[in-house]
């Protein structure tokens, strides 16, 4: 009888620290889910925190996009406008080469009806 009565203690001892091993996981898996919990609050507390810091940060890179951008147009109106203004220069020098041509060859034209005109004063000098 004692025998089994110590089967029945230690059976019961055994139990009872099974029930409190399993009373004591689930209470560390609880704590380990508030503290997980805890955990996200406060990344959502500093990322809230953070956001105007972020927005500032956010609105200074775009400040500085906008002022790149705008640098970059200049540059490129500056580069358009040089770009013509060559071309008118190149323009302008055909034109004028091409008026040179005109007057040369408008001299050469004439040249025989000056020569006569010429002749007719020479003509009227001996007369």
């Amino acid at each position: 009888i004692m025998d089994n009565v110590d089967e029945v203690a230690v059976d019961e001892i055994e139990d009872n620290a099974i029930a409190e091993n399993e009373a004591v996981e689930e209470n560390l898996d609880d704590d380990t889910a508030v503290i997980a919990t805890e955990d996200v609050i406060q990344d959502e507390n500093a990322v809230e925190a953070s956001a105007p810091e972020v927005a500032a940060e956010d609105e200074a890179i775009m400040d500085n996009v906008d002022e790149v951008a705008v640098d970059e147009i200049e540059d490129n109106a500056i580069a358009e406008n040089e770009a013509v203004e060559e071309n008118l220069d190149d323009d302008t020098a055909v034109i004028a080469t091409e008026d040179v041509i005109q007057d040369e060859n408008a001299v050469e034209a004439s040249a025989p009806e000056v020569a006569a005109e010429d002749e007719a004063i020479m003509d009227n000098v001996d007369e």
